[in-house]
């Protein structure tokens, strides 16, 4: 994670992440969740509570604390 501290989030609440290498991981949409090629952008990522690996969805503009 680019720019995070640890003291500022949990693992498990949403936080904003910039990818620089695209990536094989969970990607949560309206529809579910999916293992998928994730591009480079900004994303929201946190932690599966129950297996433990990273949930990445896209970043809208209302997501944003611009």
């Amino acid at each position: 994670m680019v720019g995070d501290s640890p003291e500022d989030f949990s693992p498990y609440e949403w936080r904003p992440c910039l990818l620089l290498i695209p990536r094989v991981a969970k990607l949560m949409t309206r529809n579910g969740t999916y293992t998928r090629l994730i591009l480079p952008g900004d994303y929201l990522a946190r932690r599966s509570r129950t297996h433990g690996y990273w949930i990445y969805r896209r970043r809208h503009v209302h997501d944003r604390d611009d």
